[in-house]
């Protein structure tokens, strides 16, 4: 659903130049649920324009539009982790490795705090919180560590990652039968 439509990468790329952004990442404003859905679009169509750049081989224009839209709408404040798992993919396209784990990192640490709380919760509330768990598993090991592992090329900064996954895992070992 978010990807139709074409993009006409230098007719978006001069319109997103023309935005106002204003103080929108000031921390000075708070940032309703409403503005932070209405978010989801910009930024998806954002990291569509840079993959678009990327595809092109425009690699300076994709990471252009790539740190504009963290700088803009940084993961932490707008939420929809799940749009946000296409960053580190895009930096890895573009050759910028330390860029892409910046931000995988950044999407690690938020899933990890999420699992952290549903850990939290009585076993009762396991039919509540499942749905959810099992999203926050999925973009963690699906949408970051599969792309970590895959494309870079550091063994020994994979494995760590893997193990942080796993470490998380055991917070759930309360669930798994025996």
């Amino acid at each position: 659903m978010f990807d139709m439509g074409r993009i006409d990468s230098e007719k978006m790329y001069n319109n997103i130049q023309k935005l106002e952004w204003r103080n929108i990442n000031s921390g000075k404003i708070y940032i309703d649920e409403q503005t932070r859905k209405n978010a989801i679009s910009l930024r998806n169509n954002m990291l569509r324009l840079a993959e678009t750049f990327a595809n092109e081989n425009n690699f300076e224009k994709a990471e252009e539009i790539l740190d504009l839209s963290l700088e803009k709408m940084p993961i932490e404040k707008f939420d929809h982790y799940s749009i946000a798992l296409g960053y580190p993919e895009i930096y890895y396209q573009i050759g910028k490795p330390e860029k892409a784990r910046e931000t995988a990192e950044t999407l690690i640490k938020i899933l990890q705090q999420k699992l952290l709380w549903y850990s939290t919760f009585d076993t009762k509330f396991n039919n509540v919180i499942i749905d959810e768990l099992q999203n926050v598993l999925l973009m963690y090991k699906r949408g970051v560590l599969e792309q970590v592992s895959t494309s870079d090329k550091d063994t020994v900064y994979v494995k760590k990652l893997q193990q942080d996954f796993m470490s998380s895992m055991k917070l759930f070992d309360h669930l798994m039968e025996e």
